[in-house]
């Protein structure tokens, strides 16, 4: 499957739909991070491609 415009085509998906994609394609583990409220901090987060995924 293609699409003209692959942001669009993701952000048109519900987010069930989105999760079965992150899921076919990489494990994705939340790392410890600091405590109290911080921003979002990308290195909290450890993303690695299945097999045959990269």
């Amino acid at each position: 499957m293609t699409a003209e415009d692959p942001t669009k085509a993701w952000e048109d998906l519900t987010l069930d739909r989105q999760r079965a994609v992150v899921e076919t394609l990489a494990t994705v583990t939340p790392l410890p991070g600091r405590p109290g409220r911080s921003p979002f901090d990308p290195r909290s987060v450890r993303i690695e491609p299945l097999q045959g995924m990269g």
